[in-house]
């Protein structure tokens, strides 16, 4: 059953100062001692799993979470959106943007704060989330929920997710910080694609009795067997 927030509740909520704000990681522990530092990433931790086994989602093991965000496993710059109070919103600074991967509010209340007033922060996000949040942050306004899915990879399986951003301006800047990197990996994938046809053809027509028909129902089979949105499930060789 889906859980919302009372009207009275959400206004009285709305009419308070905001409450939360980003965090980089890298200074979010700076002046605490090694024990109150562990005790605030633990907390982190179990605010994160209680929320994905609200959704009935498997949580991240804790030793790759602490990876990731505590330990510098992040390639991207690692900031949260949040407060102790409230819990956090884990994710990157993507060329100023903020792109939340990992929910970890204190409390249900807590995090349909966290979110509303992402909207008022002082930077966009953009949110890669599934339908059953689509359907709590269509109902605050300002999100922009963008009219197509995104398919992703989770311990093989596939999840079907939607972009939604707080400011149009989320779209340029992400697309102006991915697009050279999107391009070289579709290009390179597509290389070596052909760099296989290549060497097939070149095996086949070795044959003393090869023909065109030969040819044409090796390279149909081939592109049936290899559609392009299996690239990301495909570990290309490295190039020289």
């Amino acid at each position: 059953m889906e859980q919302t927030i009372p009207p009275s509740t959400e206004k009285k909520e709305s009419q308070t100062l905001i409450q939360n704000g980003f965090v980089d990681i890298e200074t979010m522990f700076e002046g605490m001692t090694q024990n109150e530092k562990c005790q605030v990433q633990d907390k982190i931790y179990e605010d994160y799993v209680n929320a994905m086994r609200m959704r009935n989602r498997e949580p991240l093991e804790e030793q790759r979470f602490y990876g990731h965000f505590f330990d510098g496993g992040n390639f991207e710059q690692s900031i949260t959106f949040g407060s102790i109070k409230d819990g956090y919103l884990l994710g990157s600074n993507v060329n100023g943007v903020f792109v939340p991967t990992h929910f970890a509010p204190s409390g249900l209340r807590q995090g349909y704060r966290l979110i509303k007033e992402l909207m008022s922060a002082d930077r966009p996000t953009a949110l890669f989330i599934t339908q059953d949040l689509v359907d709590t942050i269509q109902k605050m306004k300002g999100w922009k929920i963008l009219p197509f899915r995104i398919k992703t990879y989770f311990r093989s399986d596939v999840i079907e997710k939607i972009l939604v951003v707080s400011q149009w301006s989320a779209l340029r800047k992400l697309a102006s910080h991915h697009l050279v990197s999107i391009v070289k990996d579709k290009l390179s994938g597509m290389e070596w694609r052909a760099s296989q046809l290549g060497e097939k053809a070149k095996n086949l027509l070795r044959h003393p009795d090869a023909n065109a028909d030969d040819l044409n129902g090796e390279i149909k089979a081939y592109i049936e067997n290899n559609e392009i949105e299996d690239y990301e499930k495909e570990e290309l060789p490295p190039r020289n």
